[in-house]
């Protein structure tokens, strides 16, 4: 939406609805013969664009899908943090938000813990 519309996606949607009549007021109402078909290639060329964006990200999808090792793969993004990584990783350490999810996990592991132990005891 970004690259296209150059909007935020949530201002716009992929046909973006324009009406003749909605101009500033000091502006001249365009003509229909030429408001209407610049608005028509725009939309036209809009969905070119949108095709190809679509077309590439299927190329990239089908070119994974058909990767052997696809399963194989990780990225230090997609793994969970171990422990020893939430006390020493700067974005855990040095933002308040980043303080308070490692004081919520060690929170939920102690609830957990004393779950496991009710649980075992019973």
């Amino acid at each position: 939406m970004f690259q296209i519309e150059h909007l935020h996606p949530l201002e716009g949607g992929i046909f973006r609805r324009k009406v003749r009549r909605d101009r500033r007021p000091e502006l001249p109402l365009e003509h229909p013969l030429v408001f209407y078909p610049k608005y028509a290639a725009e939309t036209a060329a809009k969905a070119i664009r949108y095709a190809k964006m679509i077309r590439n990200a299927y190329r990239i999808y089908s070119r994974v899908m058909r990767d052997q090792d696809r399963s194989a793969y990780r990225d230090i993004a997609i793994l969970p943090p171990e422990e020893d990584e939430l006390e020493t990783l700067t974005m855990f350490t040095e933002t308040a938000g980043g303080a308070a999810a490692v004081a919520r996990k060690h929170w939920n592991d102690d609830q957990r813990a004393k779950v496991a132990t009710l649980a075992a005891t019973h």
